[in-house]
């Protein structure tokens, strides 16, 4: 009998089993692109770590001549994301939290370069060249590696996380849905966001109260620092996702009452970035929490003035925008996330039982009790006349229902902040911070509907597991093609306008679409012949409302004007215009300005982008937004026409096709 026990205990429970699983599919899905689809905002936090290892600085002074410092439109200042901090060093922009968080990664990368650059006999100094253009690869990599093993191991955790409350089915349908149909595919496993990082956090944070909620007394009060470690965490990876932080404490509060102060001695982890903070950007309030933010602010605003307006039409923009706009909508990208709505309505129920009860024995203790007694009373670690009160705080469906109401204030926020569309990404990247409250309502939802089943209509028990494959399998083809697709400048081409989010044209989906079965398809065959039958010329040049462009054409400096052409494909080979999502083949009008000297304005270069395939022979339109140059004078404005992407630009010369006089006018 001891000897089966020890085989027992020895064994691997199945939960263990299933969680490594997990973690070593996604990280092999989340890899299988081999791309990294970033952005800038995560230079910081991807050089952070290494940079300490390497040169034991905690600054970026040394990056001032490199091309992380150079490669931006102005040319002038740090760009966006690293900041003039008041010492007079180089800061982040943005909070340092996840290069806190992903320190130990960095750490083992570190050592696995070294000792690669050990054993290929490369010197010191050449193995970890940050500044060095050619290292920007290997960095890169390092990043998608990292985000990655975060967004993977977000899984396991949120696995685990369910195993506390639903059936092994439920929670592997759940993890599926939040791995592959949502946007922790596509952004959080993708780059080193914010995202990603406070996911893992929030996710750490609910698996220990739900443990806590399981546990004896020793335990409880080790889960509760470990909770308290991880929510002081949350304001130096992303400040909004703080709201989580405060609903947890609430919880404990309640639910703990004296245990509590096991997570308040947790909260210190909050000094590791604060410190950050306040040596660069001095002691206060603000400087706590927002620091770099500020430089982002237009001149003597704060971060909050500058970018969110508390007015009705900004929330109805955003509110919509968020949820189900073309080119942003929560549920236009996840159609899936909308059957967890019913969620909310399953934690309803024992939440609206345990409040009853509690305000009724609350109700007779105050009128049993004076105030003093009832405060001592609240305030004591067991109740042993009323132990009901302490099980009802302690139901999971209240610490469910506190981050629901963290996540719709973390949602509300966002309809007010004017730019909500996140930037030039793939998806609602904002809402990302909300799926671990949405999964969790998924699991009760398919909970819910599990229970229900056998009592309905035979006609619904075949409706709604049909709707909802479908929408599943929708959520799944967005993040495919999204990952493994070429990015197509959506945001920015043909011109980037409010008006484009809206449009159910050309949307992202569609043109990522487009890109990934042209990519597979590869209609262009051999580029050396495609580009031999490339020709063509611009026959005319009309403004955005369609008229003609008289000479001289007078502008203010700087104006953005929307402008289009009339091409002519004189050539063999078709164009294909920026609808088809192609990355090759693109047919584009460079437009130049030459003043009376023949110098070019290099302020003032733009595009046209022909807009759909044109055959040869026939005519396509160009469109796009021209920027004017800064200083008054009469000007050449000289368009060529090209045909450009993965080197085809390099092979052909540019065919000078039409010159209009434009005169700039003094504002």
């Amino acid at each position: 009998m001891a000897k089966r026990e020890r085989m027992r205990r020895g064994r691997l429970r199945p939960d263990v089993i299933i969680g490594l699983l997990i973690f070593v599919t996604c990280l092999f899905v989340y890899l299988a692109n081999g791309q990294t689809i970033s952005s800038n905002d995560n230079v910081p936090n991807t050089l952070l770590g290494f940079h300490w290892l390497d040169r034991q600085s905690l600054n970026f002074d040394a990056f001032r001549d490199s091309l992380f410092y150079r490669d931006q439109p102005s040319g002038v200042g740090p760009p966006y994301y690293w900041s003039e901090a008041p010492n007079g060093h180089l800061s982040s922009t943005y909070p340092i939290g996840v290069a806190i968080l992903t320190f130990p990664l960095y750490g083992l990368f570190y050592c696995y370069l070294q000792v690669a650059g050990w054993l290929g006999g490369m010197a010191p100094a050449e193995i970890l060249s940050l500044a060095n253009p050619e290292y920007r690869a290997t960095i890169v990599f390092f990043e998608k590696l990292a985000a990655a093993i975060v967004a993977s191991g977000s899984m396991v955790i949120f696995y685990n996380l369910l195993r506390c409350k639903f059936e092994r089915a439920i929670a592997i349908l759940t993890t599926f849905i939040f791995a592959f149909a949502t946007t922790t595919w596509m952004i959080s496993s993708q780059a080193l966001w914010q995202h990603g990082s406070a996911n893992l956090v929030v996710l750490s944070i609910l698996l220990g109260l739900f443990k806590a909620n399981r546990a004896t007394e020793p335990q409880r009060k080790v889960l509760l620092l470990v909770v308290g470690f991880f929510c002081g965490l949350l304001p130096g990876i992303r400040p909004t996702s703080s709201v989580y932080g405060v609903a947890a404490i609430v919880y404990a509060i309640l639910a703990y009452r004296r245990e509590a102060v096991y997570l308040l001695l947790g909260l210190p982890s909050f000094l590791l970035s604060a410190s950050w903070n306040v040596y660069y950007f001095g002691l206060s309030l603000k400087s706590l929490i927002v620091a770099g933010y500020n430089s982002m602010s237009a001149e003597e605003a704060s971060f909050a003035e500058s970018f969110y307006r508390l007015t009705a039409k900004q929330f109805t923009e955003g509110f919509l925008g968020l949820l189900v706009s073309p080119a942003r909508g929560l549920f236009v990208y996840s159609p899936i996330l909308l059957f967890a709505l019913p969620g909310s309505g399953a934690i309803a129920q024992p939440l609206k039982r345990s409040l009853k009860r509690f305000l009724q024995q609350s109700l007779k203790q105050s009128l049993q009790q004076s105030p003093k007694e009832s405060l001592q009373q609240f305030w004591t670690p067991r109740l042993p006349a009323k132990p009901s009160i302490r099980r009802d705080w302690k139901s999971d469906e209240i610490l469910v229902l506190g981050f629901l109401l963290a996540a719709l204030v973390l949602f509300l926020q966002y309809c007010f902040f004017t730019i909500w569309p996140g930037g030039p990404s793939y998806g609602p990247r904002y809402m990302t911070d909300l799926l671990p409250v949405l999964g969790l309502l998924m699991a009760y939802s398919l909970r819910g509907w599990v229970a229900i089943a056998p009592t309905i209509k035979p006609i619904w028990r075949r409706v709604i597991p049909g709707v909802f494959g479908l929408c599943l399998c929708f959520s799944l083809f967005t993040q495919i093609i999204g990952a493994f697709s070429t990015p197509t400048n959506w945001d920015g081409i043909p011109y980037p306008a409010a008006e484009r989010f809206w449009q159910w044209r050309d949307t992202p989906i569609e043109r990522r679409a487009q890109n990934l079965f042209y990519g597979v398809l590869n209609p262009m065959g051999d580029s050396e012949t495609y580009a031999a039958g490339l020709e063509g010329e611009v026959l005319g040049l009309e403004d955005g409302a369609g008229q003609p462009i008289v000479a001289p054409y007078p502008v203010k400096p700087l104006d953005r004007v929307p402008f289009q052409a009339e091409l002519l494909n004189r050539g063999r080979s078709p164009w294909y215009g920026y609808k088809t999502g192609m990355e090759r083949g693109v047919a584009v009008v460079r437009v130049q300005f030459f003043d009376a000297q023949g110098e070019e304005s290099r302020v003032s270069v733009g595009f046209l982008y022909l807009t759909d395939f044109c055959a040869p022979g026939e005519r396509g339109r160009a469109i796009g937004v021209i920027r004017f140059p800064k200083e008054p004078g009469t000007y050449q404005m000289v368009l060529s026409f090209s045909v450009r992407g993965q080197g085809l630009l390099k092979r052909l010369k540019p065919q000078l096709t039409q010159v209009v006089e434009v005169q700039v006018i003094p504002a």
